[in-house]
């Protein structure tokens, strides 16, 4: 069991001058069962523009073990607002609903012969 110092100092070491420590911290941070996903997510995400390639290597694997485990694919890059989705133009029945009504040929009035 890690303590909620023990793991701020993991999390805090994740930005320490020497790479090794770095590499160690993702590695722990991975195991923390009380940091959630999301979390985790933005570390190994923050990792991935670390100076030392075996730090990167180690956040792509530990995001390619969270896309495994979790079946949906994990953005790698971080998040960036995309354009707001437009609502779907109505079509002309749904303005007019008695535009949309076509009768039954048997059930109008007889016509006069």
């Amino acid at each position: 069991m890690v303590t909620k110092r023990q793991q701020d100092l993991i999390i805090q070491n994740l930005k320490s001058i020497s790479a090794e420590i770095r590499l160690k911290s993702l590695q722990q941070v991975s195991t923390l069962l009380s940091v959630p996903e999301p979390d985790k997510i933005k570390y190994y995400q923050a990792a991935l523009q670390d100076s030392e390639e075996a730090v990167r290597k180690m956040a792509q694997r530990l995001l390619g073990s969270l896309d495994q485990a979790g079946g949906q694919p994990v953005d790698h890059a971080p998040a960036s607002p995309g354009p707001a989705p437009q609502p779907a133009p109505a079509s002309p029945e749904a303005a007019d609903p008695a535009a949309a009504f076509v009768p039954d040929a048997g059930s109008g009035p007889a016509e006069p012969s």
